[in-house]
């Protein structure tokens, strides 16, 4: 199943009035990961705090590991971080209408890369 891994979620309101806030929050967001990336021992003892005393470090890791290596793409390499594109929502849409998971929808209305632009 083609997914877009973690996605940020806004109103097209929120977009409209309050793009300023929303290119504040990703840069934050983005440090948080960057520093992840670079300190991955201490993300997971800071996420061990909070998942809970089921939670498996060792899970946890793997998890992490693996968000980080699907952030990079070749659309990411060229957009950077959090960049996406029209064809990979379609693939992504295309796959949940197949299996009745999804109305068919116009994925162009769906996403924006507004803040992520603002973020060069």
């Amino acid at each position: 199943m083609p997914t877009l891994g973690l996605v940020y979620v806004t109103s097209d309101e929120t977009l409209k009035s309050q793009p300023e806030t929303l290119a504040r929050f990703l840069r934050g967001a983005f440090q948080g990961i960057e520093y992840a990336r670079q300190h991955p021992d201490e993300a997971i003892q800071i996420t061990m705090k909070y998942a809970g005393p089921s939670a498996d470090p060792g899970n946890q890791r793997f998890m992490l590991d693996s968000e980080l290596a699907d952030s990079v793409s070749d659309v990411t390499r060229q957009g950077g971080l959090g960049w996406q594109t029209l064809a990979q929502w379609q693939t992504m849409a295309d796959m949940l209408t197949k299996f009745n998971a999804l109305s068919p929808v116009d994925v162009s209305q769906a996403f924006s890369n507004k803040i992520l632009e603002m973020l060069k």
